[in-house]
């Protein structure tokens, strides 16, 4: 039996804005739009929230057949805040799908800034 291909992606940046304000973003699925290149809605969802620090996962299909399940997660660090983004797309559409998705996204957080 073949196993399902999976793709993992990981992209980090820091941002100045307020960790408040990148939170909110980050919350609000019906913006994802704005800065994801796929997705025009999303549910995120709080996995851990401590004092300066957020994890939010979200799941959704880019393609038909292959799901990218995202976690975001956002950090305070040294008057910063710290973008975290790891994806994982799992589906037999992957292998051929890797390259573009791999543009799509090289500037997300470039993306996600601007639109806030």
């Amino acid at each position: 039996m073949f196993k399902t291909p999976v793709w993992t992606l990981e992209l980090i940046r820091d941002t100045d804005a307020p960790f408040e304000r990148v939170r909110e973003a980050l919350l609000d699925g019906t913006r994802y739009g704005a800065w994801h290149p796929v997705y025009r809605q999303a549910s995120p969802r709080v996995l851990n929230e401590e004092a300066g620090s957020v994890e939010i996962d979200c799941e959704a299909s880019p393609f038909p057949g292959v799901t990218e399940r995202m976690r975001f997660q956002i950090r305070q660090q040294e008057g910063r805040v710290l973008l975290l983004y790891a994806g994982r797309f799992k589906g037999w559409a992957v292998p051929l799908l890797l390259g573009w998705w791999r543009l799509e996204r090289k500037d997300l957080w470039e993306r996600f800034v601007r639109a806030l």
